[in-house]
């Protein structure tokens, strides 16, 4: 599987960066610490994508300006799951959207709360995860003290982590709320490539009963400057709105962070530009947006244009990234998709 081929050589990589280290409180070797790093590296992929993060207090459905579509939801009663919450404007719960998870769909208001942890560092994020405790019977609201085993298993078990990856905000055919459905918007991972990144950082963590002493998350200090992942819609209809380019990134820049998009190839007949954006420091770790960098005009209604374009960062001392590429389709407006 890829996710093998890429550990094996990160391993290499981040061993060499971490022998320099200063010694810290980490008692693991430092193979291990590179190893547990990488994997976990490979999750941040799929923690800091929407379907995962929006669960975790990357979207907050209580706030009067909230970006959840159906507008802000008001909790009616002290349970947190969805049965029990509902809109200002009348008595729609949350399960008439995401009615494929009816008694499942859960959101706790409280901002600090442990499972609230997508604003969070990715070293601070490496710490919740050993420092929280996880539910283990959704009808009792039973929680137990994580463990290695008990996050494995709770990964594999969970509904609403199976709803996260198949990408489709436990949506089906029946909801009517936001006129349509939208688009399935999987991670980048299936959920059964996430449990092997992570039972590879639980095993080089040895931390299947206890987590180790001592605070590895140190490993992630010297990671390189690079971009994990982008998140943008694969299709833009011409003349519609510009599309904002949303970068997860890993490595330590310093702000600000220039966003460059700039085209591999351009058509003799074509006009291809370089769009930059400046991105001062956000509260999102780790993840920055550039705004409106995506559009295209002038297309005929037989016209189809594949866009081969690629994304580089640039911190304020002027350290770039590698190329990522960002390959959009340009389509005429009546064939617009969502």
């Amino acid at each position: 599987m890829k996710i093998t081929a890429t550990i094996v050589l990160a391993v290499v990589i981040a061993t060499l960066s971490i022998e320099a280290r200063a010694e810290d409180t980490c008692n693991l070797n430092i193979a291990d610490r590179a190893r547990a790093a990488v994997a976990f590296d490979q999750m941040l992929s799929v923690f800091r994508h929407p379907r995962c993060a929006n669960c975790h207090g990357a979207l907050n459905v209580y706030e009067a300006d909230t970006a959840h579509p159906p507008g802000s939801m008001m909790q009616t009663e002290t349970d947190i799951f969805g049965d029990t919450m509902s809109t200002p404007a009348g008595a729609e719960t949350c399960v008439q959207c995401h009615d494929a998870a009816r008694g499942e769909w859960i959101q706790k208001p409280n901002p600090t709360s442990e499972i609230q942890w997508a604003n969070l560092s990715d070293e601070d994020l490496w710490r919740r995860l050993r420092n929280t405790r996880i539910i283990t019977n959704r009808v009792t609201r039973e929680t137990e003290d994580s463990t290695g085993n008990l996050l494995i298993q709770h990964t594999r078990d969970d509904p609403l982590i199976q709803h996260g990856f198949a990408g489709t905000r436990a949506m089906t055919a029946n909801t009517s709320w936001w006129g349509e459905r939208p688009s399935p918007e999987p991670p980048p991972f299936t959920k059964e490539e996430f449990i092997v990144a992570l039972e590879d950082w639980v095993d080089a963590l040895d931390a299947r009963e206890t987590w180790p002493e001592g605070d590895c998350s140190v490993a992630l200090a010297e990671r390189q400057f690079s971009i994990r992942s982008l998140q943008y819609p694969e299709t833009i209809a011409s003349g519609a709105r510009a599309i904002d380019l949303t970068v997860v990134y890993s490595g330590r820049p310093e702000f600000p962070i220039q966003v460059i998009l700039q085209p591999r190839t351009c058509p003799s007949d074509s006009s291809c530009g370089t769009e930059r954006r400046n991105v001062s420091e956000t509260s999102s770790a780790n993840t920055i947006t550039g705004t409106g960098m995506f559009w295209c005009t002038g297309l005929s209604a037989s016209e189809v244009w594949d866009m081969d374009y690629e994304v580089v960062l640039m911190d304020a001392q002027q350290r770039r990234t590698e190329p990522f590429a960002s390959p959009v389709t340009c389509k005429p407006p009546e064939m617009r998709t969502r």
